[in-house]
């Protein structure tokens, strides 16, 4: 399924629009992920720091993108030849409506001659 599709059609079947639980959501959108991308999850593991924050649909919406779109860079690019790694996602609350979102991978990173700022 198209993860975009996928991002909506979640937030949609909550019972309570004006409040995702987004831990919740973040879960089922990484696991959904790891399945379409196959990857082994005793190869690549994940680890979650996230609180029990809900969330309106409208900010639910583009946070389950950005999740999407680097999870799914990860498991494509960060671990190109399968190999063992992890993919750390952490979100929580600083004060009302603002949120601290963080994800990393021990992947290969970038290359050495990699200019980010010529591409």
């Amino acid at each position: 399924m198209n993860q975009w599709l996928y991002i909506h059609e979640k937030l949609y079947q909550s019972q309570d629009l004006a409040r995702i639980d987004f831990a919740d959501y973040i879960q089922d959108l990484v696991t959904n992920l790891f399945y379409s991308y196959n990857v082994n999850s005793s190869a690549i593991t994940l680890k979650m720091n996230v609180e029990e924050v809900f969330l309106a649909i409208d900010t639910a919406i583009p946070y389950g993108l950005i999740i999407n779109e680097l999870i799914s860079n990860s498991l494509k690019y960060a671990f190109p030849s399968r190999e063992p790694g992890e993919i750390s996602i952490g979100f929580c609350s600083l004060e009302a409506n603002l949120f601290t979102l963080t994800i990393s991978d021990n992947g290969v990173g970038f290359s050495q001659d990699f200019d980010f700022q010529a591409t």
